[in-house]
């Protein structure tokens, strides 16, 4: 309850912080002195601009290094598609100036089924702001789809603008449901296709490190 709040501070080795980024600044006045000592912060904040918790620690004058950037780049969205019997482990990075930090949440990390990466503090830049954008996932998928639908829009257009009395403004209207439906099941066939070729080349060929484009495909399956 919040009224063992305060105890529950005291007494942590690890405070994982997810909430807005904008709150971090009144949660470190208010309960900073409560922390005991040697716990490390964790800071799985977005800061879309704004500061993270690194930012907040220099605007309020705490030269503390007891604190590591973790779990802000994965979401809702990952861990909703993460399947319970998938092999593929989900990852995030790690990053932090203190080393012994660092390895202690990297840890924490694996025990809780993620697969760590450890980023060196001079590349925190690039980690504090890897949601700050739709994933290179996102954008291929987004793209192949939006292809498939250019593709279908064009069939159908053809194919319907040859009937007899056929008028331009009922385009959309009569046959937009075509065009989306092609779409889906070309998506829906082309997600599954690559992980079907891989498959048949180890079984043909035993192949061990399949082609990158192969590989691409089944990165962008989930989001196809």
């Amino acid at each position: 309850t919040i009224e063992h709040f305060p105890d529950c501070l005291a007494s942590a080795d690890i405070v994982l912080i997810v909430i807005p980024s904008y709150a971090i600044d009144s949660f470190l006045i208010q309960n900073y002195t409560l922390l005991k000592e040697g716990c490390v912060l964790v800071d799985a904040t977005n800061p879309a601009g704004g500061k993270d918790l690194k930012g907040s620690l220099e605007a309020l004058n705490i030269t503390s290094d007891q604190w590591v950037k973790a779990f802000n780049d994965t979401g809702a969205v990952q861990e909703m598609q993460e399947s319970v019997r998938s092999t593929m482990k989900l990852t995030t990075s790690v990053c932090g100036p203190n080393d012994q930090c660092v390895e202690k949440i990297a840890a924490l990390a694996k025990y809780l089924g993620y697969s760590p990466t450890i980023v060196p503090i001079d590349q925190y830049e690039y980690l504090q702001s890897c949601q700050d954008n739709i994933s290179w996932e996102w954008m291929h998928s987004i793209t192949v789809m939006m292809s498939l639908f250019a593709i279908a829009f064009t069939y159908v257009t053809v194919q319907v603008s040859g009937r007899p009395y056929f008028q331009w403004y009922t385009l959309l209207a009569r046959h937009s449901s075509k065009m989306f439906a092609w779409t889906s099941v070309w998506g829906f066939a082309l997600s599954l296709l690559p992980g079907t070729i891989i498959r048949l080349l180890k079984q043909m060929t035993n192949i061990v490190t399949p082609p990158r484009f192969l590989i691409w495909g089944c990165s962008i399956r989930k989001q196809v």
